[in-house]
């Protein structure tokens, strides 16, 4: 239980096809990424009306990130996630197929426990703008694949909670934790890349912002899982964004 399933069908499925050799089992991370970078293209040019050119340099700011650029060459399932928000995101901005993007958000949960804010929020504001017809066929289609997951590990809570939460403890560096946590051991990344800091936290005031100037969150829900997910990992999983990468797709969105 220590990894959520999707990860492992998504191995298996390929094994089944081809060789356990390295380039075979690097090729489909590298589908994923290419899935997510095709609708984060049609999210520019097609939602959002970006200029070509301001979209080609968003793209290779985005693919050249140092943070996706490890996780996609080392299988981690962050690609995988990568690969499944991109549309998410797609057709939630585009309010098309709810029940395909409830499915999508489905998978989303099942991949790693730092997406289940981003899942949350995104699910609460697709439940409350559909129809009822439409609400009970969502729940439907994002509950079943979850609570198959859960009828494998047996409804054991306490397991999984050891295994996906309480472990992340481990993960804490030891020391000041101002400094050795928030900042040492991510020295690397705001070296070579201080702009993804800086935009960060740009995007991190705008925000808050906006969600000020409107006084309310119903026309925001983008703002608020990249603020809430963003809290999340600060206060329970790890600083940004060393492993954040998920929200790093959220911020080049917004």
């Amino acid at each position: 239980l220590a990894y959520l399933p999707f990860i492992q069908l998504y191995n298996a499925a390929f094994l089944l096809i081809f060789p356990a050799e390295i380039f075979w089992v690097r090729l489909p991370y590298v589908l994923a990424f290419v899935v997510a970078l095709i609708f984060l293209w049609k999210i520019y040019r097609k939602q959002q009306g970006v200029s070509l050119l301001t979209a080609i340099v968003l793209m290779v700011l985005f693919m050249n990130d140092k943070g996706i650029y490890e996780s996609l060459r080392s299988f981690r399932s962050e690609v995988l996630e990568l690969m499944l928000m991109a549309p998410a995101l797609y057709f939630f901005m585009q309010h098309k197929k709810p029940v395909l993007l409830a499915f999508l958000l489905s998978m989303v949960f099942l991949t790693h426990p730092s997406l289940w804010v981003f899942v949350g929020i995104l699910m609460l504001y697709l439940f409350f703008r559909a129809d009822v017809k439409t609400k009970i066929t969502i729940s439907i289609v994002f509950a079943l694949p979850v609570l198959a997951f859960l009828v494998y590990a047996n409804f054991d809570f306490a397991a999984l909670k050891s295994q996906l939460i309480d472990h992340g403890g481990e993960h804490m560096a030891k020391g000041n934790l101002l400094v050795d946590h928030f900042f040492t051991r991510y020295w690397p990344f705001y070296k070579l890349q201080p702009w993804v800091l800086l935009l960060n936290l740009f995007i991190t005031g705008y925000c808050v912002y906006i969600i000020y100037k409107e006084k309310g969150i119903k026309n925001r829900p983008l703002e608020i899982a990249f603020l809430l997910t963003s809290a999340y990992w600060l206060f329970i999983l790890a600083p940004l964004y060393r492993y954040n990468t998920p929200n790093i797709l959220l911020m080049f969105v917004l």
